[in-house]
């Protein structure tokens, strides 16, 4: 049998000072032979100066005669520049000319493609290069301003066969999904009358197919009059004209009216294939603006999987993380293009992804591999836990022990014990001890060493909890470096009447920063979100209420506010009339200016030092918010009135606590008090935590207004509300209730002037009612003579394009991200 393998001829240049490195470079093209060239379909042959020195004649001339036979070009340099190849002194180097040569060529031709690689420097040699690494290091900084060539760096030799292996590999990739012929017949419709095709095979050597040429020669063949071409036919003929690109071109994309023009025509025109994949990509490209049709196109395409995948893997920037996050949507896990080889495992397809040249795109696809990696892909991810990038090992850290709490959280926490673990995503550590009934007492003793600030904590809670700390490791966590854990052993020794060195105490409190001790005390908050560093005077609050009210009472002498709370909440009820009128008082204190307060230290708050500091407006506030969100934390109907009173102060915020009570036991006319709230600013107080509430109100808002107003949507939804909860409120309404509201309200919302009224109101359409009505919707609104919304097409031709589970679940996803 014939073996019609192409041959991919790759030129290594350097000068001699990288002779190991040419040697891994020679077994890296070796091993890629023996792994790859079957279904690649090809041969990759190495050349450089080895293969040519022993021949007759000038060397360089022979070398160059290689050269210009090859494709892949890859220039490496290190410390030397090395030696002029004549005595004609045109060029410095045999490896500038090498260089020089391959650039002129690829400007004249597009070839080769040309890498780069430096091998990093040490610093001590930076400081006083000599001629030969100046060299080197001119010649590198005139390629970064020339701003036309990508290069990589790398240090040891383990990373340069990584990243040679990669470069090469995507090359292939490259060239392969270039040539590769998507299958006419995978390109399916789902009903006759649609008539969108991708029916021409691209002819060998040409640069588009059959439908493409005929749309150019129609257009060509017209005359100039102004109606003798179409705007269709224009927006196609510049579509054709983006998705061509070359090096040096600049990138270049159709614009949203084009894209959508073409859009809702595409049941009367047949495409090529150059367009639909570029609508495609640009689509995938757009995708957070909800700008571009996208799901159309998507769903024509023979596996929506493959393409995704290999945009996520072979792309870089914004098509790269917004391919891995349709993904995601779409609930389909990253693989390696059937399409490119069936042959690549799936260790290798991670590898290949997971070297990015951009951090962001790395970290995105670690966060993929987060939520739908296995168990065996851990191992792919361990070189990442020492990346210089902090940002890489902390998403390495919490990806593993993500994967691996899938299938055991007590193996998940021993991983995590272990030193190339780094701080974990708060969200995580919550889920894990969400269910850490199942985890052993010895586990969290052993979480207590851990590198993460977040897990000692929740660990250190949890042991306190269990009381199976022992004295020992109360004292050592009672001098732990973060003062959350820290605090946990003050809790503890309390608890256990263990001694603690005041000292110790005085230093943790105060390192503490002052605006995090000034900041309300939220209760529903603390639930929902202990490990938040935030709420560090939440932990105090746990460590006083091991105080005796009589302690607290002594402390409050010295206007200890904190203490001052967590005696209303121990003494509860009995404490209502003083805790009112403690907010009607101090309320009056706070002075709506800006200016820099004197601010306590956490141990004046503890009553380690005694400041007077309640004249200071911050401290009243924090008094005061917290108050009224201690008195809604009981939780009791009969103080309705009086709530609503106190929150009609100025300086009284709608906080979490207050939102709570209001969804329990308020009623209609309160949404009108929560508008009012809503719209004061108070001028002077900028603290972390009402920074936090203010960006969250609408969505808990729109939480709160459909439980209160849910038998009322109509007036709800008709001017009764800001615009900026429109959306928090329409992604609350339940699947049958929206789907129970008149058309004519539908039709209001999907033309609303707010770009997230409409985006979610397209969402809950698509979620709430069927493909035939969702299909119905869209007719109307596309064929109504009213402005038309691209937002509002793009996510209603999710439910038109996809199977209704799938457009459900998406549009599910979508709320949930962006509204709920």
């Amino acid at each position: 049998m014939s073996d019609n393998r192409r041959i991919v001829r790759i030129f290594l240049a350097s000068p001699g000072d990288l002779s190991n490195e040419r040697k891994i470079a020679s077994e890296v093209v070796n091993e890629l032979n023996k792994t790859h060239s079957a279904y690649w379909k090809c041969n990759l042959e190495l050349f450089g100066w080895e293969d040519t020195i022993s021949q007759y004649g000038r060397p360089q001339e022979i070398i160059n005669r290689e050269l210009d036979q090859c494709e892949l070009f890859i220039g490496m340099l290190w410390k030397r520049w090395g030696t002029p190849p004549d005595n004609d002194g045109h060029f410095t180097s045999g490896f500038e000319e090498e260089f020089v040569r391959a650039t002129d060529r690829m400007e004249q031709t597009k070839k080769p493609f040309i890498s780069l690689m430096f091998k990093k420097v040490h610093p001590d040699l930076l400081r006083d290069p000599g001629v030969e690494l100046k060299k080197v290091l001119d010649f590198r900084q005139n390629e970064i301003d020339k701003k036309r060539l990508i290069f990589q760096e790398f240090d040891e030799t383990q990373e340069f066969e990584r990243k040679l292996s990669k470069t090469i590999s995507q090359y292939i990739y490259s060239i392969i999904e270039k040539e590769t012929t998507e299958d006419p017949s995978s390109i399916t419709t789902e009903n006759n009358s649609t008539t969108l095709q991708v029916t021409g095979a691209q002819q060998k050597g040409k640069l588009f197919d059959s439908i493409a040429y005929e749309l150019i020669q129609t257009i060509c063949a017209k005359d100039n009059a102004w109606d003798a071409t179409t705007s269709i036919e224009i927006a196609r003929f510049r579509l054709l004209a983006a998705s061509l690109r070359r090096v040096g071109n600049d990138d270049s994309d159709i614009g949203i009216h084009d894209a959508f023009l073409i859009f809702l025509a595409k049941e009367d025109i047949t495409l090529s294939k150059q367009e639909v994949a570029k609508l495609l990509e640009t689509g995938i490209a757009k995708y957070w603006s909800s700008y571009f049709p996208l799901w159309y196109w998507l769903s024509k395409t023979t596996d929506c999987q493959d393409k995704l995948s290999a945009l996520a893997i072979f792309k870089k920037g914004v098509v790269c993380r917004n391919a891995l996050r349709i993904l995601e949507i779409l609930n389909l896990e990253l693989r390696f293009p059937s399409y490119l080889g069936n042959d690549v495992s799936r260790a290798e397809t991670i590898r290949i992804s997971l070297e990015h040249e951009k951090e962001e795109d790395t970290c995105a696809l670690i966060y993929h591999l987060a939520n739908f990696g296995r168990p065996e892909d851990v191992g792919e991810l361990k070189y990442l836990l020492t990346n210089e990038s902090r940002k890489i090992r902390e998403a390495a850290s919490t990806a593993t022990i993500q994967i691996l709490s899938r299938n055991s959280i007590d193996h998940a926490l021993k991983r995590a014990t272990e030193p190339d673990i780094e701080e974990l995503n708060n969200t995580l550590v919550r889920g894990l001890f969400e269910k850490v009934a199942v985890v052993q007492t010895e586990t969290l003793r052993a979480c207590l060493q851990c590198p993460s600030r977040i897990l000692r904590h929740m660990a250190a809670r949890t042991l306190v909890s269990r009381n199976a700390l022992s004295i020992d490791e109360i004292q050592t966590i009672s001098s732990d470096p973060s003062p959350t854990v820290s605090i946990t052993g003050f809790i503890a020794a309390k608890k256990r009447g263990v001694k603690i060195n005041s000292d110790s105490v005085s230093k943790t409190l105060n390192s503490l920063d002052n605006n995090e001790i000034n900041t309300p005390i939220c209760w529903q908050t603390y639930q929902s979100d202990i490990t938040s560093r935030s709420q560090i005077n939440l932990i105090i609050t746990e460590y006083l209420f091991h105080l005796e009210v009589s302690e607290l009472e002594i402390a409050e002498r010295d206007d200890n506010w904190i203490a001052t709370i967590v005696r209303f909440k121990k003494k509860r009820t009995s404490s209502k009339k003083e805790l009112i009128e403690t907010i009607h008082k101090r309320s009056s204190l706070i002075k709506p200016v800006r200016s820099v307060f004197p601010r306590p230290s956490a141990s004046d708050l503890l009553g380690l030092t005694i400041p007077k500091f309640m004249e200071n407006s911050e401290a009243n506030y924090a008094l005061c918010q917290s108050a009224i969100n201690t008195l809604c934390s009981f939780n009791n109907k009969n103080d309705l009135e009086e709530i609503r009173e106190l929150i009609r102060k100025p300086n009284i915020k709608v906080s979490r606590d207050v939102l709570n009570y209001f969804e329990k036991h308020g009623c209609w006319d309160d949404i009108a008090l929560m508008e009012e709230k809503a719209q004061l600013r108070s001028e002077g107080i900028t603290l972390a935590l009402q920074i936090d509430i203010t960006q969250s109100t609408d969505r808990e808002l729109g939480k709160l207004y459909y439980k209160l107003g849910r038998d009322r949507i109509g007036d709800l939804l008709n001017g009764s509300i800001r615009e900026s909860v429109i959306p928090y409120l329409v992604a609350n309404i339940p699947i049958r209730n929206f789907a129970e509201l008149q058309n004519e309200m539908i039709e209001t919302l999907l033309r609303h002037n707010d770009g997230n009224v409409r985006i979610a109101s397209a969402l809950q359409v698509v979620r709430s009612m069927s493909t035939s009505q969702i299909k119905t919707v869209t007719k109307q609104y596309s064929e109504e003579s009213q402005k038309i919304y691209y937002d509002t097409c793009q996510w209603l031709d999710l439910g038109c394009s996809f199977s209704r589970k799938i457009a459900k679940s998406c549009a599910q996803k979508e709320l949930q991200k962006r509204y709920l």
